[in-house]
């Protein structure tokens, strides 16, 4: 045993220190530790890899399966009505622009949400990670597409504005 003051080794059961004075006593009782002797259990984080694989499914199904089930749906109801008279192609491509838009649209935004969500909850997830590069792999080529087709057509308009003046003045 050592002072608390002096720091001086002592004989065990004196109550005051040789050294200093300083009563030993009251500094036992004082300075005992408590030992909790309950365990201490530290909880490792949830593995939400689970979740992360069930939420990026169903953004590619409302990527993918979506616009193709709508696609089908149309194709079936053009043939329906077509009679045989033209390609039910065309006309189901025509249905799919116009009545299909919405639905495709919403699920392409409801499977960038569920992308989102995966990666907010799951930070660590692979498949989150290289889902939302996919997707906004998709998004750039999109609007490169959209891009080059406003090239495009202005220069069809400028190319069919020199035909016309051309015609013009030769006609």
């Amino acid at each position: 045993m050592y002072c608390s003051e002096c720091g001086k080794e002592l004989a065990e059961n004196i109550e005051f220190c040789p050294n200093c004075g300083k009563n030993l006593k009251i500094n036992e009782v004082a300075i005992s530790p408590v030992i909790d002797q309950t365990p201490v259990i530290v909880e490792k984080p949830k593995d939400n890899n689970h979740l992360a694989n069930v939420l990026c499914t169903i953004s590619l199904c409302l990527l993918i399966v979506v616009p193709i089930l709508v696609f089908i749906i149309l194709l079936i109801m053009s043939i329906i009505n077509s009679n045989g008279d033209v390609s039910p192609i065309i006309p189901a491509f025509l249905l799919f622009i116009v009545y299909g838009g919405i639905p495709c649209i919403i699920s392409v935004l409801g499977a960038y949400v569920l992308m989102i969500v995966a990666r907010v909850k799951c930070p660590k997830s692979k498949f989150a990670k290289v889902l939302m590069w996919i997707y906004i792999g998709m998004i750039a080529l999109c609007f490169i597409s959209f891009l080059i087709s406003i090239i495009a057509c202005g220069a069809s308009i400028v190319w069919c504005g020199n035909e016309l003046s051309n015609s013009c003045n030769y006609g």
